[in-house]
């Protein structure tokens, strides 16, 4: 396995993804205003966190068709994430175990999980990885468009399905 960043097309250990531009003033990441119905401005709640946890993001993805690979790699360098592609399910679980000899601030923290894979697929993993109490954001990835097979895998532990 080869290092690559969100914009290379190889698999192996991630490198540090460019320096992050300067995040926004605070109202655009997380302490965001709203209106009320009686004109008065009060706090909305973060939706999911301050844009800083977001370009900290290390990045899993398991994806074994080379497009759908390099769409995401391209769509993570541009949110300046750090970004690992492995091929198989198989070389994800090589991953999380050397994941786990990494310091608490190198390791991932996103998985990108394609579901239709050869060997074993996308959902087995994630099954996996919940049988083994991997704490891990997993969302899984298909052109699947089945709404069982969406409610399946969140039953299963998916965060989200694209």
């Amino acid at each position: 396995m080869q290092a690559i960043r969100a914009t290379e097309s190889t698999a192996g250990e991630p490198t540090p993804a460019a320096p992050a531009a300067e995040p926004p003033p605070a109202a655009a990441h997380g302490s965001m205003q709203e209106q009320s119905g009686d004109g008065d401005r009060e706090p909305a709640a973060p939706v999911v966190g301050a844009l800083e946890d977001f370009q900290r993001l290390r990045v899993l993805l398991v994806e074994d068709e080379d497009f759908s690979a390099r769409v995401m790699q391209v769509f993570c360098a541009k949110c300046d994430y750090t970004v690992q592609t492995v091929r198989s399910s198989e070389e994800a679980l090589e991953q999380l175990a050397a994941d786990k000899e990494r310091p608490a601030a190198e390791r991932f923290n996103l998985i990108l999980l394609d579901i239709v894979m050869k060997g074993m697929s996308g959902k087995e993993l994630l099954l996996a990885l919940r049988v083994e109490r991997v704490e891990r954001c997993v969302v899984m990835m298909s052109a699947i468009h089945q709404r069982a097979m969406v409610e399946e895998c969140i039953r299963s532990g998916a965060e989200s399905y694209l």
